[in-house]
């Protein structure tokens, strides 16, 4: 994962995932189950050094989307597993 990240109590684990405009693979289905498995591994890892599982979370992307000459556009997918 890439962030870790606080909204108020709320832990967020967040990947980001950058693709070209107009890319056959958003970047939100990059994150498919095996990514997804790293990420909860990661997650319980940084849930047990804080010693609690008590804190609400939840799993995000980020897309990053890049075309040449234009701002990259953002986009934020809360809750995604």
């Amino acid at each position: 994962m890439d962030i870790i990240a606080r909204d108020r109590k709320l832990l967020l684990f967040i990947e980001v995932k950058t693709r070209r405009e107009g890319g056959r693979i958003r970047g939100l289905d990059a994150v498919n189950r095996e990514k997804q498995g790293l990420i909860e591994r990661g997650a319980n890892a940084w849930l047990k050094q804080l010693g609690t599982r008590e804190l609400p979370w939840r799993f995000d992307v980020i897309e990053v989307i890049v075309a040449e000459g234009q701002k990259p556009r953002i986009n934020h997918i809360k809750d995604v597993f």
